[in-house]
């Protein structure tokens, strides 16, 4: 759960991201089922329904369905992992790409499908149309920078087909959360989540319990909101042991921290919402007044288009703790009825805390990936021609070095104890969860909600 998603190479698509990224999706699951709002949003009002609900949520099940990635594409995505941040040794391996566009240019395409068997992904030799629910396309490019040797820029997509329900929709959920717990009381709020989402709640209560969701009245008429979650590792593996080690080993002496709040040059700028992860415990932090999300301090405005997101992540890899602090990233929101995207664009170096034995080590490269343009990460839900596709595209440029070396061994030692046990695991824990969302949707009814 402590693992970012500010820009970084191709080692993102690695296994140890694919598992961070689905237990951020299972923990924000939780959050979803606190209280009727979340539901009503999915499948009230005029642009979406029980059905559309049902279709998101079996589309998530459909991709932890017993997920095999066939031979040609595993061997690609592993070697890409192990070489995130030495990427002249992946551009000389021939049998990672499946693409060559140009000279300058490598790619690997790949198609995710639920088959009879379970969720399948094979190398192709482009990124074919998603038609089916569930249906996927990944692509992963590198270029050689300015006929560099030694600087190149990945460029990764992913798009996952979701079914019909609107973008605004779905982007809606957390913020009607949110302004859904104003006004209430804690006991309220949990009769409400216990009896509407039964499923969800037991599926979710084998890692994770919801400590805290409450409203402080403030004197302005406006409530301090407050969710956490605390993660149980322990628990879990009385029916997951190896995910349950996994996470274990990798959330001890880890700590995050993301700060949503206005853009850098704000006259007086306010926070939006703070999120931390430490010791195993989750906290959501946000100010709501009349039923919306409202600045920190202040009246009651528009949430901005563009904000500043700060981060500091810190996590142990084996004896070193590594990570970053002060990144300041700008986030920007583009948001229509048929599309809902986030992109945070990097372009100031952070300070890193690394071991002590790399300190005679050259650290311009670090600098690298925020110079020009800088690094990019951006993720939503757009309107294609065959329904709604959840994408994220990452873009990185790296130069390599001594430094980018060591940081290449700690990534693929992190991801390299990623077991087929660890995988499986977290597989059938995530089905499970998604399931049993798409089942307590289902069960409200399609007038239910509110």
């Amino acid at each position: 759960m402590h693992s970012s998603r500010i820009p970084s190479p191709a080692s993102r698509d690695s296994r140890r991201a694919d598992l961070a990224r689905a237990l951020l999706l299972a923990v924000l699951g939780l959050t979803l089922s606190a209280c009727r709002g979340g539901g009503a949003v999915l499948h009230g009002g005029s642009t979406a329904t029980a059905g559309d609900a049902r279709q998101l949520f079996e589309a998530l099940a459909a991709r932890y369905t017993t997920p095999q990635r066939l031979a040609d594409y595993d061997a690609a995505r592993d070697r890409i992992a192990h070489n995130a941040f030495v990427p002249s040794n992946a551009w000389k391996d021939s049998a990672i790409w499946t693409a060559r566009p140009s000279a300058g240019i490598r790619q690997v395409h790949a198609f995710g499908w639920l088959a009879p068997g379970g969720y399948r992904v094979r190398a192709v030799p482009g990124a074919p149309t998603v038609r089916a629910l569930g249906d996927s396309r990944h692509s992963i490019g590198l270029m050689r920078v300015g006929g560099s040797d030694d600087v190149y820029r990945w460029d990764t997509t992913v798009e996952y087909l979701v079914g019909p329900i609107a973008p605004d929709r779905v982007a809606g959920v957390f913020p009607a959360l949110l302004a859904s717990i104003e006004r209430r009381t804690e006991r309220e709020i949990r009769a409400d989540y216990r009896g509407a989402f039964p499923r969800t709640t037991a599926a979710m209560g084998r890692y994770a319990s919801l400590d805290t969701v409450r409203a402080t009245p403030l004197g302005d008429g406006s409530s301090a909101v407050r969710i956490a979650i605390s993660l149980h590792a322990g628990r879990l593996a009385r029916t997951h042991p190896a995910l349950a080690a996994y996470l274990a080993k990798y959330g001890e002496r880890s700590r995050a921290r993301f700060i949503v709040r206005d853009r850098l040059g704000t006259a007086s700028p306010a926070t939006w919402m703070v999120m931390e992860a430490v010791d195993y415990r989750i906290t959501i932090d946000a100010r709501v007044r009349d039923g919306v999300l409202a600045p920190s301090h202040g009246p009651r405005r528009a949430f901005p288009d563009t904000l500043e997101l700060a981060t500091d992540l810190i996590a142990a890899v084996g004896p070193f703790t590594v990570g970053l602090e002060g990144m300041r990233t700008e986030l920007v929101r583009t948001h229509t009825p048929r599309e809902q995207t986030w992109t945070i664009t990097a372009r100031r170096e952070p300070s890193w805390k690394l071991p002590l034995l790399t300190e005679r080590l050259i650290r311009s490269p670090l600098r690298r990936p925020f110079e020009g343009a800088g690094s990019t990460y951006a993720f939503g839900f757009r309107s294609d021609g065959e329904g709604t596709v959840f994408h994220r595209h990452g873009r990185v440029t790296v130069q390599e070095s001594a430094i980018l070396r060591f940081v290449n061994r700690l990534g693929s030692r992190a991801f390299g104890d990623i077991s087929p046990q660890v995988e499986a695991e977290e597989a059938r824990f995530l089905r499970e969860l998604f399931t049993a969302m798409r089942d307590d949707v289902l069960a409200l009814g399609p007038s239910s909600g509110g």
